[in-house]
């Protein structure tokens, strides 16, 4: 479904961790918390060999810091997820990354709806703040208007494309705001070049510049930004999970 490669020094990590444990399952997350990639090694508190459950303290720690990108686990023979796991990943929508000490290798599954928002890696004019915008409207089912044909660093020659942009979009400008609404921010300079998705509990949804997208708490710094806030004129937008 998604065409990613952990990095090559976390998969380091977690076959070493793997190795620590075993004969035991090993069990971990992988967290983007303020747009960067880490792997978090956690307690396996399961009394069952070849099954893990993790430290639920730990996992609530963790979920409450950032997105849990996956959920890693190591298995010590054979080469394919159980039943459990894929019924595990599909009920709790978060990836199951699964590391297979036999071959030193690992497999990721995707729940049936997973969405790809968190994670992706910044390239201009094609993973950056507008296309994330676009591409979380789009899993709510609005398709906003393409951008016209941007210049990179374009702040500096003069044009103005964020406002441009989102003006040509189905919203209206608002003062308070709600969950879906569109923020427009400057970001060390003068003219909006930044834009986020407000979602809820002062919590926003964006892709800065080389970062990965994440969700994040928008103060201080992404607060003190803020240029506008734009609202979607059609027909409320209905929470989904990632």
């Amino acid at each position: 479904m998604v065409d990613f490669q952990l990095p090559e020094d976390m998969v380091s990590q977690v076959k070493e961790h793997a190795l620590k444990e075993a004969p035991q399952e090993c069990c971990g997350v992988v967290l983007v918390k303020k747009g960067k990639r880490k792997y978090y090694p956690c307690a396996n508190v399961s009394k069952e060999p070849d099954s893990f459950i993790i430290d639920p303290v730990q996992f609530t720690k963790f979920s409450l810091q950032g997105d849990i990108e996956f959920i890693v686990h190591s298995h010590t023979s054979g080469m394919e997820p159980s039943e459990h796991d894929l019924q595990a990943c599909n009920a709790l929508k978060i990836p199951y990354l699964i590391y297979y000490l036999e071959s030193e290798t690992y497999s990721i599954h995707y729940h049936k709806d997973y969405n790809n928002l968190i994670g992706r890696g910044y390239v201009f004019g094609k993973q950056d703040c507008f296309e994330a915008a676009r591409d979380w409207f789009l899993t709510h089912g609005v398709i906003m208007p393409p951008r016209k044909n941007w210049v990179d660093n374009w702040e500096e020659h003069g044009y103005n494309y964020i406002s441009d942009e989102v003006f040509d979009w189905p919203v209206e400008q608002v003062k308070d705001l709600i969950y879906g609404d569109i923020l427009t921010l400057t970001v060390n300079g003068k003219i909006p070049n930044h834009i986020a998705i407000y979602l809820d509990n002062d919590i926003i949804y964006h892709h800065a510049i080389n970062r990965l997208s994440c969700r994040e708490n928008m103060y201080p710094f992404w607060a003190e930004n803020i240029h506008g806030i734009y609202r979607y004129k059609g027909s409320n937008l209905r929470r989904i999970s990632r």
